[in-house]
Formats: structure tokens, sequence, C-alpha cells
């Protein structure tokens, strides 16, 4: 496999730049996509430039799902998850 940031400099690349993996992120979290939501996030957080705003709907993502899942060992971890991305 790629190295994480390489990965994340392609997937900008086909996105058409990082302004365009944001805007496909906030998209994706509109549209109530949790997961796809985290996926964009975490290349934009590995690439830095819209690191902070991806943070935050990686959280938003990860709480949503938290609210979801009827699963507690799943449920769990999207809340801590969560809280470490907030710093908590």
């Amino acid at each position: 496999p790629l190295p994480p940031r390489t990965e994340a400099q392609r997937i900008a690349e086909l996105a058409g730049g990082e302004d365009r993996l944001a805007d496909a992120m906030r998209s994706a979290a509109q549209a109530g996509d949790h997961q796809w939501t985290m996926q964009l996030a975490d290349r934009l957080i590995r690439l830095g430039t819209h690191a902070a705003e991806a943070k935050t709907a990686k959280r938003q993502a990860m709480l949503a799902l938290a609210e979801q899942t009827l699963n507690a060992p799943t449920r769990n971890y999207y809340l801590v998850a969560a809280k470490e991305l907030a710093g908590e």
C-alpha cells in the first residue's frame, strides 16, 4: 500500500485538488453520508490544508454514527474517537 500522505495526495489529484476534495467532504456531510465524510476527512487531515474543518466534519460524522448504532462497543468507539479529535 501507499504511504497515507501519498494516497491522500493522489486522491486529491483525482478530485481536482484539495479544495474540490473539501467540497466533496462537505457535500457528503450535508447528505448524511457519514462513512464517506470520514474517509474524505482522513485524507484532508493528512494533507493539512483543510485539517481543522476536516477534523470537525469527521467528529460530527462519528457522533452521528454513534447515535445511529445499536452496537454498544461500536458506539463507544465512535464517541471516544470523536472526543480524541476534539482534544478531550
